[in-house]
């Protein structure tokens, strides 16, 4: 899929489908301010943040993978609002990661354990964590980064005190590979790590891998 056709590919998706016009309809009047799009890929969402959340002022956009990166740059270049951030996020790395390339999205490995002749695209990639930023009040983070979710989410401590989280969930994690599926269907075992990792924020909307995670009241 060419950069281009994921962005049709992306609107189409978070216009369309009931799951994702639920979730912007249920952000869109919760004065938020700073947004973190971790997993930004080519912008997409982060645009469509902007057109249906009229209070944001910001958006910190990571994309590690170049080509999406430079395709996030230079789309909006004219839009102060998004700021993009060439880095992957991922807590108790050894050293940088590797990047496997494909359709425009990525996924990763440890780079002590991964060689270049493992895979036919790679690139080696910067990592970072939430706490290294230090970007401040963030009122929501969107998080999809192809299985490092798992990772950010165990470890992380500021990003456990962000209202909002909205999470794609994938069947992997390079510390237990195939745990969501070897042992529980899924959603149950999302449902899970929730309820272990997340004991401070409900659900409110849920379908399949997407959450939308609210901070209770009482936290």
């Amino acid at each position: 899929m060419s950069l281009e056709a994921h962005i049709d590919y992306t609107r189409k998706e978070w216009t369309t489908c009931s799951i994702y016009v639920e979730m912007l309809d249920y952000l869109k009047d919760k004065d938020i301010k700073n947004v973190a799009d971790i997993g930004a890929n080519v912008g997409e969402v982060s645009k469509l943040f902007l057109e249906n959340i009229p209070t944001i002022k910001k958006i910190y956009a990571y994309e590690p993978e170049t080509a999406n990166f430079e395709f996030l740059k230079n789309r909006f270049l004219s839009e102060p609002r998004i700021i993009p951030i060439k880095k992957a996020m991922r807590y108790q790395a050894e050293e940088n990661l590797l990047l496997h390339k494909g359709s425009g999205t990525g996924s990763y490995s440890k780079a002590s354990k991964k060689g270049p002749d493992t895979y036919a695209e790679h690139e080696t990639v910067k990592c970072t964590t939430f706490e290294e930023e230090n970007l401040g009040e963030i009122d929501l983070a969107k998080i999809d980064i192809e299985g490092s979710e798992w990772n950010v989410l165990t470890y992380s401590s500021d990003l456990k005190k962000v209202k909002y989280l909205q999470i794609e969930f994938h069947g992997w994690d390079f510390e237990d590979y195939s745990l969501a599926f070897n042992t529980k269907r899924p959603e149950e075992y999302n449902n899970y790590f929730i309820q272990k990792n997340l004991p401070n924020y409900r659900i409110v909307r849920s379908l399949e891998m997407q959450y939308l995670l609210e901070l209770k009241n009482d936290t």
